[in-house]
Order: C-alpha cells, then structure tokens, then sequence
C-alpha cells in the first residue's frame, strides 16, 4: 500500500467516522439543519471551483483539495440524512440502526477510491 492509498485509508475509517459521530451528539435543532446545509453548499462550491485546477496548497499533491472537499461534502450529507431520519424514528433501536448506517456509509468513498486504483486510474 503507499502512503497516498494509507492516508486515504485512515481518513476514510478514522477521521470520517470521527467526524460523523462528533456531530452526530449535537442536538437536532433547526439551526442544526440549516447550518449542515450550509455546509454542504460550501463544500460543494468549493469543490466545483477547485474543479480542473491544478491548485497547490500547502505542499499538497494537486487534486487533494478537491478530494478533500468532495469527501467533506459526502460525511456532511450522510450526516445531515442520518440525522433527520433519527428525528423521524420514534423506535430507539430504529434509531440506533440509522446511527451505525450512517457511520458506515461514512466509508464508501474509499470503496469507489480502492476499485478506481486497481483498475489503473
């Protein structure tokens, strides 16, 4: 494994997971809501403004950025999904499921990294 595909790795069973669960504690409010949404537009348009550039931050690789927040938008909204389907359930072990498929719906983005690499991308 290198050390690009190992970094991918951690963040996508670390960091994302982490990252939904931390915001999963915080009280399901409008302003929630509306503040996740916020969120997921701006990692949106800065995904698509960071789209076919080849924009160096900080040392990175180029097109890390634009994976970085095309990732962010992706935990944001299985976030946001996994919340307002526990405000709908009224059944705590439907609620509970609903937690563990958001946490690990928090992982397929490396699946659909893992098969574009061995196929030769």
């Amino acid at each position: 494994m290198t050390a690009a595909a190992g970094i991918a790795y951690g963040v996508s069973f670390a960091l994302g997971p982490a990252l939904y669960a931390l915001l999963m504690r915080i009280p399901a409010k409008r302003l929630w809501y509306g503040t996740m949404l916020a969120a997921i537009g701006l990692a949106s348009v800065l995904s698509l403004a960071l789209q076919d550039r080849d924009i160096v931050l900080f040392g990175l690789p180029p097109g890390l950025p634009l994976l970085a927040t095309l990732w962010l938008t992706w935990v944001l909204v299985i976030t946001l999904f996994a919340g307002a389907l526990q405000h709908r359930l009224d059944d705590q072990r439907a609620r509970r499921m609903a937690f563990v498929a958001g946490l690990l719906a928090t992982t397929l983005p490396w699946f659909g990294l893992a098969a574009a690499t061995s196929v030769g991308g």
